[in-house]
């Protein structure tokens, strides 16, 4: 699960190339690889955000890198958690993606889709080949940003969504990780895995 925000440090820099990104990311992007972990590109800090949802998760079909395709679809066999993120948003990845599968492994399916429609066309077989280079496990990946619309993204943020295996949207979490969110993320899915067994 390492080197995700390298890879999006990677579409930063290209991003900021082509003139892709908003000032404030542009410079953070050219300075750092990253905006400010927490705080939006307008600068205002982000209070912490959890939003409990009963939604039915949308389906989709995107490709990974490896251009091989994922039907996320429903009903599934276990409960999973999505993982959405676009490039400033996955600086808090990793703080989440590592608890996650520490505790939970093969029990609990850990997808996750990058918003890259920011990403202009020309650019698109470049940033494939970053993600390939570095990243060993599937990333879904979104040219147009449609998945993302339609699971109601909040951009420059982690989004985590507990859905069960019947694509019922149990719990949605934004940004960087807690102890809380973490604790409540841990009880949903222990609910789902409790109806599961």
């Amino acid at each position: 699960m390492q080197h995700f925000h390298f890879v999006y440090m990677w579409v930063g820099l290209i991003l900021a190339t082509f003139g892709c990104l908003s000032p404030s990311l542009r410079a953070a992007s050219l300075q750092h690889g990253t905006a400010e972990h927490g705080v939006t590109p307008s600068g205002v800090s982000c209070p912490e955000r959890t939003v409990v949802k009963a939604a039915k998760a949308p389906v989709f079909t995107l490709k990974d890198q490896f251009k091989r395709e994922h039907r996320y679809h429903f009903p599934r066999p276990r409960a999973s958690v999505l993982i959405v993120a676009d490039y400033a948003g996955s600086e808090q990845l990793e703080e989440w993606v590592q608890p996650l599968y520490a505790r939970y492994q093969d029990r609990v399916a850990l997808d996750g889709v990058a918003d890259l429609s920011k990403v202009p066309r020309f650019a698109r077989g470049m940033v494939r080949a970053f993600f390939r280079g570095q990243l060993d496990y599937p990333v879904m990946l979104d040219w147009s940003g449609e998945v993302a619309t339609r699971y109601r993204y909040q951009p420059g943020e982690a989004n985590l969504f507990v859905i069960d295996p019947a694509g019922r949207i149990v719990l949605k979490v934004i940004g960087g990780v807690s102890h809380a969110k973490l604790q409540r993320v841990f009880t949903a899915l222990g609910g789902l895995l409790a109806c599961q067994s």
